[in-house]
């Protein structure tokens, strides 16, 4: 592992991680003292988690107690605080495991790991994650969608893009650049099952088109028309509303019982398109302004629709996806994806757990087993298969510690999985596996063939 350059620098290094594809068309990263490697990441180094009614004690004794306030709150500042990132960075790497993904809490100074493993810097632009949406608003008030082609959206992009950059373009370990975690495009078919909506099926559109007239997004939403339609009345045939001229369409904000379905969803595809171009495009064109080598990772999506592939080819290095199952049960979506896009693929969230019966009101992320062992298989499975892909870049696993019920619950109610207890302890079944798989995975990933291998 390279050191870390100066935190303070203003400066990016001359050698950054890259990628590279070998002359068997295998995909690698390519580290800053030039070591090929994929990622082998652990997401959620979150500190309510420590800080159960059950482990806190536990935690505190170990660490220290300045790791809360006077508040009872996370202290980032203390020696505590920096003694546990020390301890899970140890660990971790003891385990094979070679950088930090999503959910390292934001307060958490990168100064703490950067030396010593990789890691990705999320930009956190717009609050466009599907789970936030769910959780605070009803299906057709969704919000706060912010008005993509807005000039204040582009400062904000701007201005984001370039705190992140300068905080920690100077690192060496840096992955790269992560957007959003898990934006709502399009309502994937389980939930337009569940919403009953076949139509209106990309959230950020369903808030653009009831904007007020003058808002960017809604004019945006006019121009699609009028480049569709000769006419106002033609497309207040379409969607069934009482309008006679453009400008009384751009009053308009109830759109959800048109006539023509078919025509609808072209509109709102072609909207969509629009939001996709401004979203990707310029925070490719503000990141190269401030970090001309650093990678881009671009958002972690459960379902990537496909008309989202060319905006990730053009914008994008390394697409992540987020899979709680095997890998057989997504390998031909995954290679279709890399097929049309051209970019190599990490699984950036993914588990498989047994849950406890500490976790029966809240139960447990990931793929469920009945035993560790079959938990531990399933791990070492998932490398091997993924990695044999020569597109795949490695596999960052949802949590280290496992949660308990009687915890702080962090981007959903569900319990975190965990290859260690509450207490630090390692689950030995789960993370014997975890350590032969992590130490073949680049051998695994060396044998990879142009075209993978089959999933027997």
């Amino acid at each position: 592992m390279a050191h870390s350059a100066n935190s303070n620098s203003d400066t990016v290094p001359d050698n950054v991680v890259t990628l590279e594809q070998d002359d068997d068309d295998v995909w690698w990263f390519i580290g800053p003292d030039g070591d090929q490697f994929v990622s082998l990441g652990v997401n959620h180094i979150e500190p309510h988690l420590w800080l159960g009614s059950y482990n806190e004690p536990e935690t505190l004794e170990r660490h220290g107690e300045d790791f809360t306030t006077m508040y009872g709150t996370f202290n980032p500042y203390g020696d505590a605080a920096e003694d546990w990132i020390e301890n899970i960075v140890d660990d971790v790497s003891e385990l094979g495991f070679n950088s930090f993904g999503r959910h390292v809490q934001a307060g958490i100074p990168h100064q703490y790991y950067a030396n010593d493993i990789y890691y990705v810097a999320p930009m956190n632009t717009a609050p466009i994650a599907s789970w936030k949406q769910v959780q605070e608003n009803a299906f057709k008030k969704f919000g706060p969608f912010p008005d993509p082609f807005s000039d204040a959206f582009e400062r904000d992009i701007s201005h984001r893009v370039e705190q992140v950059c300068k905080k920690h373009r100077s690192e060496e370990n840096l992955l790269g650049y992560f957007y959003a975690d898990l934006p709502w495009w399009q309502l994937r078919p389980d939930e337009q099952r569940d919403y009953d909506e076949n139509t209106f099926i990309y959230p950020w559109a369903t808030a653009i088109v009831q904007m007020d007239a003058t808002a960017a997004g809604k004019q945006r939403w006019l121009e699609v028309l009028r480049d569709g339609y000769d006419s106002a009345k033609e497309v207040a045939a379409v969607y069934d509303v009482d309008a006679d001229s453009w400008d009384e369409l751009a009053r308009h904000t109830d759109w959800f019982d048109p006539a023509d379905d078919e025509s609808v969803r072209a509109d709102l595809l072609e909207l969509m398109q629009g939001v996709a171009e401004r979203w990707y495009g310029l925070h490719e064109e503000y990141i190269r302004q401030y970090d001309e080598k650093h990678l881009i990772l671009g958002d972690k999506q459960n379902f990537i629709p496909e008309w989202l592939f060319p905006f990730l080819e053009e914008y994008v290095d390394v697409t992540l996806i987020q899979k709680y199952e095997p890998f057989e049960a997504h390998h031909a979506k995954a290679e279709r994806l890399y097929e049309e896009t051209g970019n190599p693929i990490i699984n950036g969230d993914g588990s498989f757990s047994v849950v406890r019966d500490e976790q029966s009101e809240a139960g447990s992320k990931g793929y469920h087993f009945d035993t560790e062992e079959e938990v531990g298989e399933a791990y070492r499975r998932y490398v091997r298969k993924s990695l044999e892909q020569p597109y795949m870049l490695g596999w960052h696993h949802c949590g280290v510690l496992e949660q308990w019920d009687d915890s702080e619950r962090g981007d959903i109610e569900t319990s975190e999985t965990g290859f260690l207890d509450p207490y630090e302890n390692e689950y030995t079944a789960i993370t014997d596996r975890i350590e032969e798989a992590n130490r073949m995975a680049n051998q695994w990933h060396a044998d990879a063939t142009d075209g993978g291998v089959s999933d027997d």
